[in-house]
């Protein structure tokens, strides 16, 4: 995520909550604190807090929406190169 997404979450943040105003600065600390998730998953992780609550939510909320939603069983997994495989046998 970029600090320009991270800055159109907070926006998305004062739509639904027109009282708050984010400190400066507070897009590049969430841009941090998000890490790797998306812009369009924390979106849809934005949009689904606010179904539920209508409180302004943290970075922790997004985190722990994101955290639910995945399924270690969905992972497929990678095939190994093929110089790693060892010697092929008939």
């Amino acid at each position: 995520m970029t600090k320009e997404e991270a800055g159109k979450l907070l926006l998305l943040i004062h739509h639904f909550v027109p009282s708050y105003q984010p400190p400066k600065g507070a897009a590049d600390s969430w841009r941090e604190i998000l890490g790797e998730i998306s812009f369009n998953d924390a979106k849809k992780y934005l949009l689904d807090h606010f179904r539920e609550s209508r409180f302004v939510p943290t970075p922790a909320d997004i985190i722990s929406r994101a955290r639910a939603e995945f399924d270690p069983d969905k992972i497929v997994p990678l095939d190994p190169p093929d110089d790693m495989r060892g010697p092929m046998t008939c």
